[in-house]
């Protein structure tokens, strides 16, 4: 996942927000159904989970890291570039469903800064988000079992809560855009 940046505004007071993370672990499944030897419609669910999270506000006042996970459920169309050859090339858009578990940690502020440190419950809305996949499909006996590999993007950018627990919320805007890349196997029928 990127990094990116939004804004919160309560109060007429404008707060920026900064979102790290690095490699997560996860999984899914997919089904394709093939509506001709170049065109699929492709059914999928996958998620991972970061366990070094981190989202930053106000300029680096209070940042909060922990496990957070992420599931998304999408539908999109594969077109098969080279569908009658041993490699079986394709690419295609889809539409998701994301959602986020909610992130909760230990705020820290650093000295001089004027973060609220204490317990804190970072939440991201689900969102509808476009994403784009390219992949190959590999056979691997002479009947119907394939290896696959693809790689996923999603462009999501969740409106976020960060709150006090028993104190302060602030509303922002995060840009996270998950690069999911995957291998498994796959049986054609």
């Amino acid at each position: 996942m990127d990094v990116g940046e939004g804004q919160v505004s309560p109060s007429n007071t404008e707060y920026r927000s900064r979102v790290e993370n690095g490699a997560a672990a996860g999984g899914g499944a997919a089904v394709e159904y093939r509506l001709g030897p170049r065109l699929g419609i492709e059914l999928g669910l996958f998620g991972g989970a970061n366990n070094d999270y981190t989202v930053a506000f106000d300029a680096g006042a209070i940042a909060v890291t922990n496990t957070m996970e992420f599931h998304a459920g999408c539908v999109g169309l594969n077109f098969h570039l080279t569908p009658s050859t041993k490699l079986d090339f394709y690419a295609g858009p889809f539409v998701a469903l994301v959602t986020y578990d909610a992130l909760v940690g230990v705020a820290d502020a650093p000295p001089g800064s004027t973060g609220f440190p204490g317990s804190v419950s970072v939440n991201f809305d689900s969102e509808m988000t476009l994403g784009a996949n390219i992949g190959v499909d590999v056979p691997i006996s002479q009947r119907h079992w394939i290896f696959n590999a693809t790689v996923k993007y999603l462009a999501t950018n969740p409106d976020t809560t960060l709150e006090w627990i028993g104190v302060d919320s602030r509303r922002a805007s995060a840009s996270i855009d998950p690069l999911a890349v995957g291998v498994g196997f796959g049986y054609r029928f």
